[in-house]
């Protein structure tokens, strides 16, 4: 991942103008897919290598915007919204968040099944749209 790039366009996403869902979700990184990787090493290695990414990331933003908030999340699939929160859930189980400019930025890794690609995430959305779908962790 090209850090000073993430930041820059972390900082572009807080003043750009959103789409309706009121979020936008954008992948800075992602692994090959893990078909075949029958004892899990490579995507091991992938989820080590984009977690140490996450972690320069949410380090230069916490320079820069102080503390971040760490959310746990989960679906809550009796809310049939679509929102940034719900979204990242469904493939993301805790982010670094913060509140900047009137808008929740929010950075972690996931991975939506065991053989496709792990994803380094950044997410920027309207704090009124993002749902409520995570859990403070210090």
């Amino acid at each position: 991942m090209d850090l000073a790039a993430a930041v820059a366009l972390a900082h572009h996403l807080l003043s750009a103008p959103l789409p309706g869902s009121g979020y936008r979700i954008v992948d800075l990184e992602m692994s090959d897919d893990f078909y075949g990787d029958d004892d899990y090493s490579a995507a091991d290695a992938a989820w080590a290598k984009l977690d140490a990414e996450r972690v320069r990331l949410v380090d230069d933003l916490t320079e820069r915007w102080g503390a971040p908030e760490r959310l746990e999340l989960q679906v809550d699939w009796e809310d049939e919204r679509r929102t940034l929160m719900n979204d990242l859930a469904g493939f993301v189980t805790e982010v670094w968040s913060w509140r900047r400019d009137g808008r929740q930025v929010c950075v972690g890794v996931g991975q939506d099944d065991k053989e496709l690609p792990v994803r380094l995430v950044l997410g920027v959305g309207d704090p009124t749209a993002t749902g409520a779908v995570g859990r403070g962790t210090g």
